[in-house]
């Protein structure tokens, strides 16, 4: 239950941000929060279990597309002003573990 909050709280923040980027280019346009939020979450559903493509290059060694796919929106949305904590949360913990997989960053041992 704890993954599923979270993920609508990130859904919620995302749907915040767009519509700020779509006032702030000029649209009357605007998404629907609750619509927006309950087509996702049954999307996902109707997948059943999956991985997302990140999880499958962090399994893989692969570097991950951390920027384009969190830092981008995340420098976006405070850009427009609009707050995003659950974004820059992950944002930092996906980053973090990316640095770690390409031996930029160490991984804590315990002292001994």
């Amino acid at each position: 239950m704890l993954y599923r909050a979270t993920a609508e709280r990130a859904m919620r923040e995302v749907v915040a941000a767009g519509n700020a980027d779509l006032a702030a280019a000029g649209s009357a346009a605007r998404l629907d929060e609750e619509a927006m939020v309950n087509a996702m979450f049954a999307q996902t559903e109707a997948m059943g279990d999956y991985r997302t493509s990140m999880a499958i290059d962090y399994t893989l060694g692969r570097p991950l597309e951390v920027e384009a796919i969190l830092g981008e929106p995340v420098r976006r949305a405070a850009a427009l002003g609009v707050a995003v904590p659950t974004m820059a949360t992950l944002y930092a913990l996906v980053r973090a573990a990316d640095l770690r997989l390409r031996g930029a960053m160490p991984t804590l041992a315990a002292e001994s």
